[in-house]
């Protein structure tokens, strides 16, 4: 098992559309994002890590001690 043991997969829902310089509206939208470790207290040790290559936001850890699929990055 990862060394990040179990981690939970967090949502954000965008309700309002995001009008883009085309004129085309985008949304809704739901974000998926997943936390690791502790944020300290000025927040200089977070990390964004894009993900649209993988189309998963679980990046890393299993969700359950049951989970049979790791996070992609694990393998890195």
């Amino acid at each position: 098992m990862s060394e990040l043991g179990i981690v939970k997969n967090h949502q954000v829902n965008f309700d309002v559309e995001l009008r883009l310089e085309s004129g085309r509206l985008l949304g809704p939208i739901t974000l998926a994002y997943e936390t690791y470790g502790q944020l300290n207290s000025n927040k200089s040790n977070a990390i964004l890590v894009a993900h649209a290559w993988t189309g998963d936001a679980h990046a890393a850890g299993r969700h359950t001690q049951e989970d049979r699929k790791p996070g992609w990055w694990d393998d890195m």
